[in-house]
């Protein structure tokens, strides 16, 4: 099963990153925060995680991945994570 984290490079979000990394029948394929380490191998800040994958910003991010799995730590989180700026410049 495909996971995407929001919120991951918080303290919970690392946390749940290592934990998708340790579980056989995971993988950790997208990860997105509001700030810290945005634009950098989450490598970095999770030793075992994927060299490619960066962190990313944006909703749009996450779904790109495709994930099966959406977590997060707190209640709609989601809604706090800026949407891609393009998708904004969209008309309706």
């Amino acid at each position: 099963m495909r996971v995407g984290v929001l919120g991951a490079t918080g303290r919970m979000g690392l946390a749940v990153c290592a934990a998708v990394l340790d579980a056989p029948d995971l993988e950790l394929a997208a990860a997105v925060a509001r700030s810290t380490g945005v634009g950098r191998p989450l490598r970095e800040l999770v030793p075992g995680a994927p060299a490619q994958l960066l962190v990313g910003e944006h909703l749009s991010d996450l779904l790109a991945a495709e994930d099966d799995l959406l977590v997060g730590d707190q209640p709609g989180q989601a809604d706090r994570v800026d949407p891609d700026p393009v998708d904004r410049a969209a008309p309706p």
